[in-house]
């Protein structure tokens, strides 16, 4: 549904909550996806939000509670009491049941854990650090022994759980609900079939295709593929993302240190992180972080932006101290003064441009730290060419401006110097904090402008005192 019509719809809700058509708020919601319901609550204030929520039978109201963004959905669980808020996060998938209760006071945690049917599969996820692979993973995996054969397997398919249980076909980790294939693949979109030894070790996964293609007799462990991308739960979750976006992967097993299947990543978790960690790098190229998004005080907002923008000041005062270094050339020839910005400008955009494709590269996995050398060099040489032609676009225009060739001279020399130089800066502050095992994301604006703005008044300066 398109953000327009999302709008409209809920703002005929809010007619309906303001005219006391519960019946029809109730009605409307129950035709529409959950998440074009988590999106059109955005729109509404906190009392209607939380009056339309209350109005949802229980799976829908879990289902737009997993579509929610953290602040919308504490917003949704604040106003719940706690028997409704266990019943809600009880249908709910184990992941994103133990994200919604670890955004509680441990206290309200503790009491609605005590009221859900299956809290201790939820309890273990808490374990795992909430940026880990084992704290986005979710433990409903289906993985079957490799002893099994292609016909036990199919014949858990097509009779259900319940006729496999009674055949006592090993099923590991099945979901009691699932009554048949159809259910199975229907809620968990199976492309393939994990395979464990008996001990619960991971071995490799079968494609549904060559299950098929496989004669009953076949063991699964002849048509077993070792070659499978497992993770630790240890694992970060960004190297999650990388792994999944270098091979192509819709479902990543999870494994404890001695490799047993715990769990699986699904895509939908992949891309929340990919888009979390993006968030995160835009924020902290800007000085400041994404809790600046969610929070309501001007504060907390002065606490998170007011140290990069203090650093930005100390930049300043550098440049003014070298302007006033120089004044007597300044003095001299003021027609140096109007280019000031120019050199200055150019200069900050070549390094911030520089330093963001350095940590984009980093961050995707593209440039490694090793590879500083190679990198700088290349940077140094892209920062050349560029120096070379603004610098000389710049001394045309300088020139038809003044009508002074030292002047000219001065200012295409130095914005080709500080361009060159700026590129390098670009390049080796991300570099370098990587390499300390410092975040690279923090090296751009404030601290690469400044940098560079003071590095290029200084270059201007002296190639002019030299020149003119």
């Amino acid at each position: 549904m398109q953000e327009e019509t999302v709008y409209q719809w809920a703002k005929s809700l809010e007619a309906l909550l303001a005219q006391g058509g519960e019946d029809q708020v109730r009605q409307m919601c129950a035709e529409q996806r959950p998440a074009d319901l988590a999106e059109a609550l955005d729109f509404l204030d906190g009392e209607e939000k939380q009056a339309v929520f209350r109005l949802l039978d229980l799976p829908q109201a879990a289902e737009v509670l997993g579509e929610c963004d953290e602040d919308q959905r504490a917003e949704l669980m604040a106003a719940l009491s706690e028997e409704i808020l266990a019943r809600v996060v009880d249908h709910l998938p184990p992941d994103d049941a133990a994200d919604a209760v670890s955004e509680l006071s441990d206290e309200r945690a503790g009491r609605v854990l005590s009221k859900i049917r299956e809290s201790e599969e939820i309890r273990d996820l808490l374990r795992y650090d909430e940026e880990s692979a084992g704290g986005i993973m979710t433990p409903d995996v289906i993985a079957f022994p490799e002893t099994m054969t292609v016909g036990e397997l199919l014949d858990a398919f097509r009779g259900g759980w319940k006729t496999a249980k009674a055949a006592r076909v090993p099923v590991i980790a099945a979901k009691p609900e699932w009554e048949n294939a159809y259910e199975l693949i229907r809620e968990e979109n199976i492309y393939s079939i994990f395979v464990v030894d008996n001990d619960r070790k991971l071995k490799g996964f079968v494609r549904l295709q060559d299950i098929l293609r496989s004669d009953s007799e076949t063991r699964l462990s002849e048509i077993l593929d070792t070659d499978v991308i497992s993770v630790l739960t240890g694992e970060d979750q960004e190297e999650v993302a990388e792994l999944a976006q270098k091979y192509d992967l819709v479902s990543i097993p999870v494994t404890d240190s001695e490799g047993h299947l715990v769990g699986r990543i699904t895509i939908d978790d992949v891309i929340d992180v990919i888009e979390e960690e993006t968030t995160e790098d835009f924020m902290k190229m800007a000085g400041t972080t994404e809790d600046e998004l969610i929070t309501e005080s001007a504060l907390r907002s002065l606490g998170l932006r007011l140290p990069w923008i203090m650093v930005a000041l100390l930049g300043l005062f550098l440049s003014a101290t070298i302007l006033r270094f120089f004044e007597p050339t300044i003095a001299r020839v003021v027609q140096l003064m109007p280019f000031i910005p120019v050199v200055c400008g150019i200069t900050g955009n070549t390094a911030v441009q520089s330093a963001t494709i350095i940590i984009r590269g980093l961050a995707t996995g593209q440039i490694d730290v090793m590879m500083v050398f190679s990198v700088i060099f290349k940077e140094i040489r892209t920062g050349i060419l560029i120096g070379v032609v603004c610098g000389g676009v710049v001394l045309l225009v300088a020139y038809w401006f003044t009508q002074i060739g030292p002047v000219a001279w001065a200012v295409g020399i130095s914005v080709f110097c500080a361009i060159s130089v700026a590129s390098s800066l670009g390049v080796f502050i991300p570099l370098f904090l990587a390499r300390i095992g410092k975040d690279p994301a923090i090296a751009t604006g404030p601290i690469v402008t400044s940098l560079s703005d003071a590095t290029a008044g200084a270059i201007y300066f002296i190639v002019a005192t030299a020149i003119v």
